[in-house]
């Protein structure tokens, strides 16, 4: 997953928040939930921002996603919680009102990854600056930044190795994050009592521990079916972060399995 956390409700205990931000945010999310449980007609304004409906699933999906669990944390709950922040970053506010609310989850958000040693993928830091900036400047009266949506391409055929390159991808993002929760980890791992935050801390590294052996094994699985497919699975079976003795076996299987009259070999 992923996935980046975000302490915009209740925070873990190894988070600090700024009061006065805080009652803010409780005020901003009480006028929201009460704004969207109001009728238009007999309020006589617009629509809700749409900005609140997706803070409000945020909020919930943080609830569960931070709940205390024996063990890892369900793949659905942080599948949900994932899907929760994504939306956040991409939904773009109508309102000032709904654009307070995006901007202080931001701004908090940032403050707890950079304190909690966090990651957030590039293209979702794109997404969110994205959504903050075309609905400032549609509520200053501006033209929005982000150009419309790209006419589709005429249909060409899939490479062959399209798939293994999606998995590759995925398994680089997927290692990156493997490598950073294991480097936070071992900081905490053998310190006798425990410090705080230890357990957010765990539980990040099983869980990029689970994602990096999922997408590990789904390269793995994929066979190479030309040279240039070949040659980025032998470079993310090696990669810095995490190398990988399982794609690094399925690259020989590949490599017998493209000699002619040759089968993919059982390894």
């Amino acid at each position: 997953m992923t996935q980046a956390d975000s302490v915009l409700s209740t925070p873990p205990t190894n988070t600090s928040v700024d009061p006065t931000r805080r009652r803010f945010i409780t005020i901003v999310a009480a006028g929201a939930a009460a704004i969207a449980t109001t009728s238009p007609a007999m309020a006589g304004v617009a629509e809700p921002d749409p900005n609140y409906a997706a803070f409000d699933a945020f909020r919930r999906a943080h609830a569960l996603f931070f709940a205390e669990f024996d063990g890892d944390i369900p793949d659905e709950i942080g599948d949900q919680y994932g899907d929760a922040c994504s939306v956040m970053r991409r939904t773009r506010p109508t309102t000032p009102a709904g654009l307070a609310v995006l901007t202080t989850w931001a701004r908090e958000q940032a403050d707890w990854l950079c304190a909690n040693s966090s990651v957030l993928h590039s293209e979702d830091y794109c997404a969110l600056a994205a959504s903050i900036d075309d609905a400032a400047r549609g509520m200053s009266g501006l033209e929005p930044w982000s150009p419309p949506p790209a006419m589709p391409l005429a249909r060409v055929l899939p490479h062959p190795d399209a798939e293994l390159v999606v998995a590759i991808e995925r398994y680089y993002e997927v290692s990156r994050e493997y490598d950073i929760r294991l480097r936070a980890f071992d900081k905490v791992e053998l310190i006798k009592p425990r410090p705080r935050g230890y357990v957010s801390k765990e539980r990040a590294y099983l869980r990029s521990m689970k994602h990096y052996g999922r997408a590990e094994r789904e390269v793995a699985a994929i066979r190479a079916n030309t040279l240039e497919g070949l040659i980025a699975k032998a470079t993310a079976a090696n990669n810095e972060f995490c190398p990988s003795e399982r794609i690094q076996l399925s690259v020989a299987e590949d490599v017998l399995g493209m000699q002619p009259g040759r089968g993919k070999a059982v390894v």
